[in-house]
């Protein structure tokens, strides 16, 4: 069986957050994730829950964020609830690719957020080079030759 977390820290951040959840959830996880993640109980002594914060704020890993909604998504949630979690997500992932999305990568979206930058850095001026810099080496060795003469 392949391993659900490739890392020890995000598998104590899940093992601790599923065994901070109601008995009743906790059993409706299946059997051999539990077991699985059972192998970070040590490592999971590190990790402080806080019960006043919600989930979204807690401070773990957004892995260990990710695999705790994948388990809600398919063990706590009830058919209503994951067709609004499903649609919420289609509607997410639409906004997402009318900004960057394949069409749109290439196009001066942004055009307007860099004008704002470069208006609130009036400071920030370009110097013209006037010479190439093999001129200025050149230069400095050939007086040091006629120092020389």
């Amino acid at each position: 069986m392949e391993s659900i977390v490739e890392d020890k820290q995000v598998g104590a951040e899940v093992y601790k957050i599923l065994t901070s959840v109601p008995k009743k959830q906790y059993e409706k996880v299946p059997l051999k994730i539990r077991k699985e993640l059972e192998k970070y109980k040590l490592e999971s002594e590190n990790i402080k829950i806080k019960y006043n914060v919600s989930f979204v704020n807690q401070k773990i890993s957004q892995k260990a964020k990710d695999i705790i909604f994948v388990i809600a998504f398919n063990c706590w949630l009830t058919d209503e609830e994951k067709r609004k979690s499903l649609a919420n997500m289609k509607e997410n992932e639409k906004v997402v690719l009318e900004k960057y999305g394949d069409e749109n990568i290439f196009c001066n979206n942004f055009k307007d957020e860099k004008e704002e930058v470069i208006d609130k850095d009036e400071k920030v001026q370009l110097v013209k080079a006037e010479d190439k810099w093999y001129k200025h080496i050149f230069d400095r060795i050939k007086k040091i030759f006629e120092k020389n003469k």
